[in-house]
């Protein structure tokens, strides 16, 4: 009897979870995700829709998920996903992941900033990263990832 694939749930299937879904799914990975509209834009990624408010109305989206990762911002100061699904997810035995953003540093005044510099954010979307890193920790032992600016494919500033 063989062993089902791991199955990665990616809130929030942007220009990043798009590339990573497209890679899990190359490696055999069932993956899932979310868009506003429910529509994904990778073959074979299983779309639900979901929004800050609009939970994902479909009890069996968390069934056999081995894996969750967030690309979604803060809305408001509030983590949408932990706050429509943390008690969706905790408990279960799954890795988590939250990409957040280097808006949790403090100023470097153009030094070097790596990961063991202070998260002492001046934003306040900075400080609702920082808030939401550490709840994804808290809640849900996430691994998380800080993310510079990202612009994707044909859409640096810098070709424009």
């Amino acid at each position: 009897m063989s062993t089902p694939p791991p199955v990665m749930m990616i809130f929030g299937m942007g220009f990043t979870g798009k590339v990573l879904a497209r890679l899990l799914l190359a490696d055999g990975w069932e993956v899932r995700g979310t868009s506003r509209s429910g529509s994904v834009g990778v073959d074979g990624v299983k779309g639900y829709a979901f929004a800050a408010g609009a939970p994902i109305a479909d009890d069996a989206a968390f069934d056999g998920v081995t894996h969750v990762l967030s690309t979604i911002p803060v809305v408001d100061g509030h983590d949408p996903v932990l706050a429509a699904h943390g008690g969706d997810l905790a408990g279960k035995n799954i890795w988590a992941g939250y990409v957040s953003a280097t808006s949790v540093y403090t100023e470097a005044d153009g030094g070097w900033v790596t990961e063991d510099s202070p998260t002492e954010p001046i934003s306040r979307r900075g400080q609702w990263r920082r808030q939401a890193e550490m709840e994804w920790q808290d809640q849900l032992a996430a691994e998380v990832f800080r993310a510079a600016g990202i612009y994707g494919a044909g859409r640096s500033p810098f070709r424009n």
